[in-house]
C-alpha cells in the first residue's frame, strides 16, 4: 500500500512538473491518436510481404482492449496520388504492441497495386490516412546501417520535450534498404552506463534516403555524470532487424572524465535492447506468416 502511494505521488509530481513546464514554455497540446504509418504516405516499391504499422501517441492503449480494430487496409482506387478513394477492404488481423498497431494482411499484397491505410481514434473518427504503392518483389533481407560519427554534446535548457540536460547529436552515414527507406525505423538505445539496469530507448525516428541522417536526443542531468554508450538498430517494413552495430561511446560532459567502461569492447555489444528483441520476435512471426502464404500459393 505504501509503495503504491509513493509511486502514485511520484507520478503526480512528475505530471505536475510537466504541466508547469508546459505552461511556462507555452507548449502546444501534444497530438493524441494515430501519428504516423509504415509504409509512409506516398511510398513506392513497397514489398508485397510487408505488414502495416501505425504508431499512436504514448500510452494511448492503456485500458483499451480493442485497439487492433482501429487500423484497416483498403485498395486505393484513386487515379492520382494525393487523394484517397477507398475500395474493398483487405482481409487481415490486427495486433497492438506497445503504442503501435500492426495489421498483417491475410495474403501477400498484390504487385504494383495502390493501397490506403486508414487509422481511427477511439471515438471512431477517421484521423489519419496514407496511401502507398507496392512493387513486385518480396523483401530480401534486413536494412544495413552506415557508420556513425563520434557523438557531440551540448548543454541545453528545458524544452517542451525534456527538462533539459545535455543534447547528444550523432550523424548516421545512411541506410541501405531494398524497399522504401521511409519504411525503416531507427531505434537509438542508451546501451551502457553506470546504474543502467537495461538498455533504454531514447529515440525512435524514421529513416530517410539522405546520405547522412542526423539523430539527436537529450540526456537528463542525472545521466551526465558517467561515460555512456549508445547503439542503433534498424527495423524494416517486414520486421527484419539490423542489430549488428557496435556501441558508440562518449563523454556527456566533454573532457570531464573517461574510464574503461566504454573502451572495453565485447560485453557492451552483447547487451541486446529488449525493444528491438520484441520487434525481432515480431519479425520472426511475420516470416512464418510469409512462409505460410507461399505454401498456400503453391497448393
Amino acid at each position: 500500500m505504501l509503495r503504491s502511494w509513493i509511486l502514485a505521488l511520484v507520478a503526480v509530481s512528475g505530471l505536475a512538473g510537466s504541466l508547469a513546464r508546459a505552461q511556462e514554455l507555452e507548449c502546444p497540446r501534444p497530438e493524441v491518436g494515430p501519428l504516423e504509418t509504415t509504409p509512409s504516405s506516398g511510398a513506392e516499391g513497397v514489398k508485397v510481404d510487408s505488414f502495416i504499422k501505425v504508431r499512436f501517441s504514448a500510452d494511448y492503449f492503456v485500458g483499451v482492449d480493442f485497439g487492433e480494430t482501429l487500423v484497416g487496409l483498403y485498395e486505393n482506387l484513386a487515379d492520382t496520388r494525393g487523394f484517397v478513394e477507398l475500395g474493398d477492404p483487405v482481409a487481415g488481423t490486427g495486433q497492438v504492441v506497445g503504442d503501435d498497431v500492426f495489421f498483417l494482411p491475410a495474403e501477400t499484397l498484390r504487385p504494383n497495386q495502390r493501397y490506403a491505410i486508414v487509422a481511427e481514434d477511439l471515438d471512431a473518427l477517421t484521423s489519419l490516412q496514407a496511401d502507398f504503392e507496392t512493387g513486385a518483389s518480396f523483401d530480401s533481407g534486413p536494412p544495413r546501417l552506415g557508420s556513425v560519427s563520434a557523438p557531440s554534446t551540448e548543454k541545453v535548457g528545458a524544452t517542451c520535450e525534456s527538462e533539459g540536460g545535455y543534447r547528444v547529436d550523432l550523424l548516421l552515414a545512411g541506410v541501405t534498404e531494398d524497399g522504401p527507406t521511409s519504411s525503416v525505423e531507427l531505434l537509438v538505445y542508451l546501451a551502457r552506463q553506470e546504474d543502467l539496469e537495461a538498455p533504454e530507448l531514447v529515440l525512435r525516428e524514421r529513416a530517410s534516403s539522405n546520405d547522412e541522417i542526423p539523430l539527436g536526443f537529450v540526456l537528463s542531468e542525472e545521466r551526465t555524470h558517467d561515460p555512456a554508450c549508445v547503439v542503433i538498430h534498424a527495423v524494416d517494413g517486414v520486421g527484419n532487424v539490423d542489430d549488428d552495430m557496435e556501441p558508440v561511446c562518449f563523454e556527456p560532459i566533454q573532457g570531464a572524465f573517461f574510464n574503461g567502461l566504454c573502451s572495453a569492447s565485447g560485453a557492451v555489444g552483447k547487451d541486446r535492447p529488449s525493444g528491438a528483441l520484441g520487434l525481432g520476435i515480431l519479425g520472426a512471426l511475420v516470416v512464418l506468416v510469409r512462409r505460410r502464404r507461399r505454401a498456400r500459393s503453391t497448393c
